[in-house]
């Protein structure tokens, strides 16, 4: 009852206009971080709207901002890098030139006549292709991208996830023995993608916990989905692959079990150690 009274009064008391957004922080601090308390929550659940997402957007930028002006100009440099990256994307959907930069089309779609897997590849090369956008902003800025752009993205990963459920239905996994490797990763990735869906990707391991002892599926890309189903319910993680940048040039993985058995681990399902893990994505954190 309190949070939705909270909510109700925030609904009420904060302000509207974006341009206000600087003079909210400045003038009510406690209020404001409330609110971008209540928005970081929604966009970690993926579960924030257009509105939602641009108005957290500003909050982040104000706080990154030394006044007024400055605000403004930095607001400015990510609506444009906004409206590239959405036009971007529209051609991308409606095949334009940028699908020439993509593996997934050139090469594994263009070796493969079955339908499925065409349209599987062709929806994962939108999936990539969103969450991949690299804005020409510093680190505040892309961070502030991100959440502004998360509802764009999260339209193509719901739109996969349901039409991935639905030819699963058919024909149980992308196996590799018939479709081949590049087929089952992309569709791993769908699955790995769906945190909106926990309950699906625990569902999802005990449909291919059997397809990897097989040779259907891969054992790294099995591994993955183990960490993200335990990070998603709050638990430790088994192979260390689920993590975050903590600092400039410092990427660290989520707490694991038994971590002085992790490089063990990782080694039993195709996995480099973990310091060589880190190494590949410390060049992230910027």
């Amino acid at each position: 009852m309190f949070s939705v009274i909270v909510a109700a009064a925030l609904a009420v008391s904060t302000p509207s206009p974006a341009s206000d957004i600087f003079a909210w922080r400045q003038s009510d601090a406690p209020a404001f971080q409330l609110e971008k308390a209540r928005l970081d929550a929604l966009l970690a659940a993926s579960m924030i709207g257009p509105a939602d997402s641009e108005r957290l957007a500003r909050m982040m930028v104000a706080e990154a901002s030394t006044d007024a002006t400055d605000y403004a100009a930095r607001w400015d440099k990510i609506a444009a890098e906004l409206k590239i990256a959405r036009a971007k994307l529209a051609t991308m959907k409606a095949g334009g030139p940028y699908a020439d930069e993509s593996h997934w089309l050139l090469k594994a779609r263009a070796a493969t006549a079955d339908p499925d897997a065409r349209a599987l590849f062709e929806r994962v090369f939108l999936d990539q292709s969103a969450l991949t956008m690299r804005p020409e902003l510093d680190p505040a800025g892309k961070a502030a991208f991100r959440a502004a752009f998360k509802p764009d993205t999260q339209a193509i990963l719901l739109d996969n996830v349901v039409w991935l459920k639905a030819v699963l239905g058919r024909i149980g996994w992308f196996d590799i023995s018939k479709y081949g490797e590049r087929a089952s990763q992309a569709a791993w990735l769908v699955v790995q993608h769906a945190d909106h869906d926990p309950d699906w990707q625990k569902a999802m391991l005990e449909t291919l916990a059997p397809k990897v002892k097989s040779g259907d599926m891969q054992g790294t890309y099995y591994a993955y989905l183990v960490d993200r189903v335990a990070v998603n319910a709050g638990k430790p993680q088994t192979y260390g692959t689920q993590g975050g940048c903590v600092g400039p040039g410092d990427w660290q993985p989520k707490l694991s079990v038994a971590p002085e058995a992790l490089d063990r681990r990782r080694a039993e399902v195709g996995l480099e150690s973990i310091a060589a893990y880190r190494e590949r994505l410390v060049g992230g954190c910027a």
